[in-house]
């Protein structure tokens, strides 16, 4: 018996001994192919291969792998096909986010993606316009280095972001300043004035 094995019989106790010498020291480590496998239900009139566990706020299914959370449809097109190229995204042809079918999945640009969903009428002529630009408002390119994803998969640019931080201490600054209190008149100017009072008194 291994180490490992009498540690594990310590922690789960007694009732638990003959359990714990039956159990491989791999047992409770299950493969990411069997946890897929043991988290989706087939819907049998469109095919979909529905995610029941985890689902994230834009309907797609999330897993933890090796302590990484990662989208279910991803890890299924990882699992079934291969890597995916870096730049690309895992896009579904039936339009069902919490769906993990493999059959179901197409690789394509964010440009790709935008043009299926024009194509299909999911979203409006704004949203598209805002996909086909190649440069932010101020000309810098959304491409290479200066790109940014943000979570909700929108583009960013690294340029302006920069710019703006570095902006940032100056317009802090000038949105706490406020004017200083204002003093009474010192010893001085109280004798000014009190000298002419005096000779607008003496010319009355």
């Amino acid at each position: 018996m291994t180490l490992h094995s009498r540690s594990r019989e310590a922690q789960l106790g007694p009732r638990c001994e003959v359990a714990a010498r039956a159990l491989p020291d791999k047992a409770m480590k299950r493969s990411a192919q069997e946890r897929f496998d043991s988290a989706y239900c087939p819907e049998p009139n469109s095919g979909c291969w529905l995610w029941t566990r985890g689902i994230g706020a834009w309907g797609y299914g999330k897993i933890k792998i090796a302590r990484l959370t990662k989208s279910a449809h991803r890890l299924s097109w990882e699992l079934h096909r291969g890597p995916i190229p870096s730049g690309l995204f895992v896009c579904h042809r039936c339009d069902t986010p919490a769906c993990v079918n493999p059959a179901h999945l197409w690789l394509g640009t964010h440009l790709d993606n935008m043009r299926d969903c024009k194509e299909k009428g999911r979203i409006v002529g704004g949203d598209f316009c805002q996909a086909t630009k190649t440069h932010c408002p101020k000309g810098h390119p959304y491409s290479g280095a200066n790109l940014r994803r943000t979570l909700t998969n929108s583009r960013q640019c690294l340029a302006c972001r920069a710019a703006a931080s570095r902006a940032w201490p100056s317009r802090l600054r000038k949105s706490t300043s406020v004017p200083g209190p204002i003093l009474p008149p010192g010893p001085a100017l109280v004798r000014a004035s009190t000298s002419e009072a005096v000779e607008l008194r003496e010319r009355d």
